[in-house]
């Protein structure tokens, strides 16, 4: 029986050693995983403007009409977080609204108290935004800066449709912003307007048996 009990303690020993031993192989590994499904929490707030500066939200400017095809600046804002420890290399990507298409690819540099932290990248093939961070990030606390880039406004429109709204994804959360859009009529309809109007408007009927316009012979 003792050399049972025996057996018994060290096979529960041997049991907690190993489920000790994997929760500290698999620690790095689960921190470097949960940091990269970060992913682009690291940007906080996204604007719209039109090419005259004014700002293109129907909750704040419903007046401001977007046509398609019309160019619009998005101005991103982001931030490195009090629990966010970046490094070298480290990157954040963002998806830019395929509604908002992004005509050519462009860079810049991520700045921060005369500091060069990093670069930033925007390109057309998969319409994303995307940040690289260097080694001077490591001391840059509480970094934080704004990227602005033109896209085209591109949505697909159903019939009857004013309004589109856009999805913006920032980090965990979806900003949803809506876009009042000018749609133009077309000629057969104003066409056809206009036939109704001269219709309804007797003045604009010619008069041909009006008997004063013959002057008796």
């Amino acid at each position: 029986m003792n050399k049972g009990g025996t057996m018994k303690k060290l096979f529960n020993a041997c049991l907690i050693i190993f489920v000790l031993f994997s929760q500290l192989a698999s620690f790095p590994y689960n921190q470097v995983r949960a940091e990269s499904l970060t992913g682009n929490s690291l940007f906080d707030t996204v604007e719209m403007k039109d090419a005259t500066n004014h700002i293109i939200d129907e909750a704040l400017n419903p007046k401001n009409l977007i046509k398609i095809g019309s160019t619009i600046q998005l101005e991103y804002t982001w931030s490195i977080k009090d629990s966010q420890v970046l490094h070298a290399n480290d990157t954040a990507v963002l998806q830019i609204p395929l509604a908002l298409k992004v005509s050519k690819d462009t860079q810049g540099d991520l700045v921060v108290d005369q500091k060069h932290i990093g670069q930033y990248f925007v390109t057309a093939k998969d319409n994303k935004l995307k940040l690289i961070f260097n080694d001077q990030v490591e001391t840059s606390k509480d970094a934080k800066g704004k990227i602005k880039l033109e896209t085209v406004f591109n949505p697909t429109l159903k019939t009857g449709e004013k309004s589109v709204q856009i999805a913006f994804p920032l980090g965990t959360m979806v900003h949803p912003i809506s876009v009042p859009v000018q749609v133009e009529d077309s000629k057969e309809d104003e066409t056809k307007q206009d036939t109704n109007k001269q219709a309804q408007d007797p003045a604009a009927k010619p008069v041909t048996d009006n008997p004063e316009q013959n002057p008796a012979a």
